[in-house]
C-alpha cells in the first residue's frame, strides 16, 4: 500500500494517509490509513530506534490534524475576515484552521456518542451474534452498521468506521499541528525513555522494559505495559484539547479545555538490538494519569 504523509513541519507529518476514489465527487483524495498500520520511527541519543504502533483505533479517535482542504480553510479564513475587527490574513487563516478543527472534533464526538446504535436505530447487543442481524420484531436490518460507517462505505474509503468501540460524549484529542515534529519526537522518545533507561541506567545494560510480544501471558504484559508521559510546555498549551458534550441540541453543545499534556497506556511489544517497538492502546484523561 504505497502511503503519502503531509509536509507541515508539525506532528502532523507523522501521520500516513493513503489515496481513495471518492466515489461522490470523482476525484482522488487521501485518506488516514487505518490504526493498525500507522508507524512512527523515531530514534534516541543513544541511536536507539523505537518504533510506534497503534491499537484500537487510538490514532482516528485521538489524533487531530487541521483540516487538509486548502479550499475549505479558505473559504472559512474569509468568513473570519467579514467579523468584525481588524485582523491579518495570517490571523484570519489562523482563526479559520481551530474553527474547523473544532467542527471536526465535534464531529467525532457525535459520531462516538452513538458508535453503538446501528442505522436501523437499534443498539448493537439488539442484532443477533454471531450473526448481525437485528433482532426487533418488524425490523428487517440485516447487519449491523452505524450511519458513519455506511456514509464512509459509501464514498469508497478503504477503512470504513475507524470510530467504532464503547460510546462516549467526551474525548481528549492531541492537536498534532500545534507542536513542530522535532519537538513532538523528542516528547515521545523521553516519555519511553523514562522507563527503557531510567536514572542510574548505564550504555550497555539492558533495558529497564523486556517485551511482551503479542499472545504473551497476562503477567508479562502487565509488566512491560506503562504509562507515557508526553508534555510538550506551556508553550504548547493547547495541544491537549478536551473536548465535552454537554448538550445534544440541536445544536449540540459543546466545552473545550486546553492543556499541555497527557498521559498514554502503551505495551512494549518487540526488542531487537537497536529497536525496540511500543505499541499505544489507551489515552489516559482520569487520576491518576489526568490531562495536565
Amino acid at each position: 500500500m504505497a502511503t503519502k504523509s503531509l509536509t507541515t513541519g508539525t506532528a502532523a507529518d507523522l501521520l500516513a494517509y493513503q489515496s481513495f476514489h471518492h466515489v461522490s465527487r470523482n476525484m482522488e483524495r487521501l485518506t488516514r490509513v487505518a490504526t493498525a498500520d500507522q508507524q512512527w520511527i523515531v530514534r534516541d541519543w543513544d541511536g536507539e530506534v523505537y518504533c510506534i504502533k497503534f491499537e484500537k483505533n487510538f490514532s482516528k479517535k485521538h489524533l487531530f490534524t487541521f483540516s487538509k482542504d486548502v479550499d475549505r480553510t479558505k473559504t472559512q479564513a474569509q468568513a473570519e475576515a467579514a467579523k468584525p475587527g481588524v485582523r491579518s490574513d495570517a490571523e484570519n487563516w489562523h482563526n479559520a484552521e481551530l474553527e474547523l478543527l473544532k467542527s471536526k472534533i465535534a464531529k467525532n464526538v457525535d459520531k462516538r456518542a452513538v458508535s453503538t446504535m446501528c442505522s436501523c436505530g437499534h443498539r448493537f447487543n439488539q442484532h443477533a451474534l454471531p450473526g448481525p442481524a437485528c433482532t426487533v420484531g418488524g425490523c428487517g436490518c440485516a447487519a449491523f452498521a452505524t450511519p458513519y460507517k455506511l456514509a464512509r462505505k459509501y464514498v469508497g474509503k478503504p477503512t470504513e468506521d475507524p470510530l467504532s468501540g464503547a460510546s462516549t460524549t467526551r474525548n481528549s484529542c492531541i492537536i498534532l499541528n500545534w507542536v513542530p515534529k522535532a519537538e513532538f519526537e523528542d516528547v515521545v522518545v523521553r516519555s519511553i525513555q523514562a522507563h527503557e533507561k531510567p536514572a542510574g541506567w548505564a550504555k550497555g545494560q539492558p533495558l529497564a522494559v523486556t517485551a511482551a510480544p503479542p499472545g504473551s501471558a497476562a503477567p508479562a504484559v502487565a509488566a512491560a505495559t506503562k504509562a507515557l508521559r508526553w508534555d510538550f510546555g506551556l508553550a504548547r498549551s493547547g495541544a491537549i484539547v478536551l473536548a465535552v458534550r454537554t448538550a445534544v441540541g440541536p445544536p449540540p453543545v459543546y466545552n473545550y479545555s486546553n492543556f499541555q499534556g497527557c498521559w498514554v497506556k502503551a505495551t512494549k511489544i518487540g526488542s531487537e538490538i537497536g529497536k525496540q517497538t511500543w505499541e499505544i492502546f489507551h489515552m489516559e484523561s482520569a487520576p491518576p494519569h489526568a490531562l495536565f
